[in-house]
């Protein structure tokens, strides 16, 4: 038998700590729609790293435009990248090795590599579950987000008399 004893003196190997999680709940840029969405909504800018909108030629991350506000636009102008995986949010507590590049990044949102359904019967827009998306920012930061909701509260269960363009979403910075 061979024993082995720690000293006091060394701490206890801990494992890394989760990412903190910050919910941004209703983000809407002053208008809303309800039943079909139609049409181009006023973009909204956003800084993950304020955590705050942002101004059109301001310090932004991500605008949300497009149809209802689905659109995601990375910033390629300050070299802001982002890249959608079919992976659970929840799993990601780091950054992942990925390449950013301008051909796979910039705009998402109900394609093969979006983050949303759009039924055209009941035309409600629902996140993919198990859609994360990831961006690198100009400089060097790296965050995951989660879609949540388009609609007013976020409801469980959406219907097409909900208000539209308010958006909820969950984000993180990975280390």
């Amino acid at each position: 038998f061979i024993l082995s004893s720690c000293s006091k003196n060394e701490e206890p190997r801990s494992e890394p700590d989760k990412p903190q999680d910050i919910f941004v709940r209703d983000l809407n840029n002053g208008h809303f729609s309800t039943g079909q969405p139609s049409g181009i909504a006023k973009p909204i800018y956003f800084s993950l790293q304020k955590n705050a909108e942002a101004k059109a030629d301001g310090d932004w991350d991500i605008a949300f435009t497009g149809l209802a506000n689905t659109l995601i636009v990375s910033n390629s102008k300050v070299g802001t990248w982002m890249k959608v995986l079919n992976v659970d949010y929840d799993k990601i507590d780091r950054k992942p090795s990925l390449s950013y590049s301008e051909a796979e990044s910039g705009n998402i949102a109900n394609y093969e590599n979006g983050w949303y359904t759009y039924d055209v019967q009941t035309h409600v827009v629902e996140p993919i579950k198990g859609k994360t998306i990831f961006l690198r920012t100009g400089n060097g930061k790296y965050y995951k987000i989660k879609m949540i909701s388009i609609y007013e509260g976020a409801p469980a269960y959406p219907t097409s008399s909900d208000k539209t363009t308010f958006l909820t979403f969950q984000f993180a910075e990975l280390e």
